[in-house]
This record gives structure tokens, C-alpha cells and sequence, in this order.
């Protein structure tokens, strides 16, 4: 990794690859200059210096760069057409099911890329591609109705999280805040707006100094009092690229709260929008389930046994009740060890009983090979823990290990 003073690097310059601050937060991509206007606010945030594994070079040198790494499989969502989403999208339907999970993180990813971009154009350029980022939303609601179960196991590596979690939450979000909708039974024209807006509902992040956000501590009250300003500039930025309002209010209202203690305007029950209120449970429920640097991530039961809690009232009953329904109450993805022992994997929604969901016993086969799954009932085996997938991974290779030297031991008998 090459450092570089920010004050030494000329206007205008292009780097070869990606320039990184407090080397985890992505500042630029290769495709968008290092601005007079970056350097200034970066000087001004306390910034001197930035990372990069490339080196400071022409616009030529960067198009050149990306040229000799550029492959079909690695674009970005920025990169690609609705055409190719619409592509990747329908042919995960035609993978086997051992495959398609694969094919499914792959395409999330290439959201994630599109997200970080969005955030990268905006804070180098003030700019928002509204077609786009319209057209986009639509194949991301299709992408998750397409495949809400396998997107809900997706699970990031560390280095995701640490490389941008803006980006990360945005994700997550709009994934939550989808699969609430469809639970709702919104009409889809209505799905898209709700995701256009939980895409960039944290631009106005962007505008302040990112001490406060890549925080690895609580902030203070009076940090907390800055980030709350946070809302308001995102609808600012909305309006002035002339989004919808009922975009730039959703994007607005979204840290509000159904008992009024909530930002920036303290506004209660009905006044708040539909879509502020949805994305507010996403983003409260994604929040703790999401590692931070000042706290661990906690299990998707537990966050939506506190969710359900709805202590004071925060958040819209009807809301909560349908993210229920949507994740049951050990969500979809999550592990466990049963109370006889064996450890399932969620892997979907019961519908007529959200606390029963249907599960899959892992390293367990009937008599004719297949996978055992069955929905949860008040007669059989209970959930008694939640696990995390590697402590699941690690209980089954014991056991599996156990039972080869086992084997072993009565085969040298013999």
C-alpha cells in the first residue's frame, strides 16, 4: 500500500487504482480525477494523507490500467447496462441449486460496486444518475423477489464490512426493506421508489467529515447532534437533482420515529411516510445485526426479539409485524443447534407460522441421499441456540472427525 501526502498530489490527477482514506474507506475509484475541490475538504476534515496500491498518473495511464485488468466476470454495476442485470439476473434460474447461491453473491456484489459507485460519483462530482439509478433499483427489487432466500445467505467477508460499511448497510437495507414490501404487498411500481430512496437515503453522509462516521468509538452527544444533520442533506441533495419527493421525503424522514423522538423534525405516527417507516425498521434491524468497530455483531433472532420488543414504540407496528413474516423469528440464513443435537440451517419462511420456519439438517441425508429440511412444529425438535455459520462449520467437522477416527479404531480392530 503507497501512502500519499494529500497536499503533494496535483489537481486533477488520476490514480491507477482505487485511493483509500484511513486506508479501509474508499475516497475515489480510477475512473474520476482527484479533485482541487476533494483535497480542500479533505485539509479540512484533518486528512493529510491518502492510500492507494496504484500510483498518481494521466487519465491515459488509468484507462490503460483498467484496460489490462478489466474481465467479464469483474465489472461494476456502473459499467454494465440494465440489459446485463436483467442477464446475470434470469440465468441464475437456470443454475443447479448447489450452484446458484454462488451465482447469487456474485450479482450481489456487483450491487455493492454499484452502491459504492453512486456514493464515489457523488461526493467528486455532486452528480446522481437518475436513469440508473432508477433502472437499477427495478432489477434489484426482481434480483431479491427472484431470489429472496438465497440473497438473505449471503454472507460478507470481514474485509467487506471494513472497506466501506456505508455501503454495506445501504445494501443490506434496501434488501430489508424490499422483502418488507413485498410482505406488504405493495404494488411494484411502489417497490422500485421505496429502493431508489434506500439507496441513497446516507448521501447526505457524504457531506460531513468522516471522523464521525468511520468512528471506531460511541460518538458524543455532540457528534450524534452533527450526524442527525444527516437527513436533512440528503433530502437537500435529492431536491436539487430533482428525485421525486416522495423519494426525497422518505430519504428525509427515515431516523423519525413513531413516538416523535426521533430526527430531524420529531414528527409522529401517521405524519411520517410509508416509506420512511419501512426503511427505518430495515436500517434499525440491519444496525444490529452489522459488526462495528465499537460493537459485535449480534444474531438475527436476537435482533428481531429486540425489534419486536419495539421499546417506546419507535417503529411502526404493521412494519414489524411484516418483517416478521418476511424473516420468521430465527431468520432466514441463520444456524442453530436443535434440542436433539443435530445443527439446521434456516432456509425459509413458514408462512402460516413465523416462529416455525422451515429447516434443512446439515451434514444429515435421508435413505435416498437427499437433503433432510422440514418446517419446525410444536411436536418436534426446538431451536436451543443460535450459531453463527462458522460455529456450525466447526461443530460438524468435530463431529465428522470424531466419527472418522471412530471408524479407524473398528476398522484396525477387524
Amino acid at each position: 500500500m503507497n501512502t500519499f501526502n494529500v497536499d503533494a498530489i496535483a489537481d486533477n490527477s488520476f490514480f491507477t487504482d482505487t485511493v483509500l482514506l484511513d486506508k479501509s474507506f474508499i475516497l475515489i475509484n480510477t475512473d474520476l480525477p482527484f479533485t482541487k475541490k476533494l483535497k480542500q475538504s479533505l485539509t479540512e476534515w484533518g486528512f493529510t494523507k491518502v492510500y492507494s496500491q496504484g500510483t498518481v498518473g494521466t487519465q491515459t495511464d488509468t484507462a490503460n490500467a483498467n484496460h489490462s485488468q478489466q474481465t467479464v466476470g469483474d465489472e461494476t454495476a456502473t459499467e454494465q447496462t440494465t440489459t446485463d442485470l436483467q442477464y446475470y439476473r434470469e440465468h441464475i434460474q437456470q443454475e443447479s441449486e448447489d450452484s446458484k447461491i454462488e451465482k447469487v453473491s456474485e450479482l450481489y456484489n456487483v450491487y455493492l460496486d454499484y452502491i459504492r459507485n453512486v456514493f464515489i460519483v457523488y461526493a467528486t462530482t455532486e452528480k446522481i444518475q437518475k436513469d440508473q439509478l432508477t433502472e437499477t433499483a427495478k432489477e434489484l427489487c426482481l434480483f431479491i423477489q427472484d431470489n429472496k432466500n438465497l440473497v438473505l445467505q449471503v454472507q460478507l467477508p470481514p474485509k467487506e464490512w471494513d472497506k466501506d460499511f456505508l455501503v454495506v448497510h445501504t445494501m443490506r437495507s434496501c434488501i430489508y426493506a424490499i422483502i418488507i414490501a413485498m410482505q406488504l404487498r405493495l404494488p411494484f411500481e411502489k417497490e422500485v421508489e421505496l429502493c431508489t430512496a434506500c439507496l441513497v437515503h446516507e448521501l447526505g453522509m457524504l457531506r460531513l467529515p468522516p471522523q464521525l462516521y468511520l468512528a471506531e468509538k460511541v460518538l458524543s452527544p455532540k457528534e450524534r447532534q452533527y450526524i442527525s444533520t444527516h437527513p436533512i442533506i440528503t433530502y437537500q441533495i435529492l431536491k436539487k437533482e430533482a428525485l421525486p419527493e416522495i423519494i426525497c421525503v422518505a430519504a428525509l424522514e427515515h431516523h423519525e420515529k413513531e413516538n416523535g423522538t426521533g430526527y430531524p423534525r420529531k414528527i409522529t405516527g401517521q405524519s411520517i411516510s410509508l416509506y420512511a417507516k419501512i426503511i427505518s425498521v430495515a436500517c434499525a434491524y440491519e444496525a444490529i445485526t452489522a459488526p462495528r468497530s465499537y460493537k459485535q455483531a449480534r444474531s438475527g433472532h436476537e435482533a428481531m426479539v429486540e425489534m419486536l420488543k419495539n421499546i417506546g414504540h419507535q417503529y411502526d407496528e404493521t412494519v414489524i409485524k411484516a418483517l416478521l413474516f418476511s424473516l420468521s423469528l430465527y431468520p432466514v440464513g441463520s444456524y442453530a443447534v436443535m434440542s436433539d443435537g443435530t445443527i439446521a440451517h434456516i432456509i425459509d419462511v413458514n408462512p402460516d407460522n413465523p416462529k416455525m420456519p422451515i429447516i434443512e439438517i446439515l451434514g444429515k441425508q435421508d435413505s435416498a441421499g437427499n437433503k433432510i429440511t422440514y418446517p419446525l412444529d410444536t411436536s418436534g425438535p426446538k431451536v436451543l441456540r443460535i450459531l453463527t455459520k462458522e460455529a456450525a462449520f466447526a461443530i460438524l467437522e468435530k463431529r465428522q472427525s470424531a466419527q472418522d477416527k471412530s471408524e479407524n479404531q473398528f476398522s484396525r480392530k477387524e
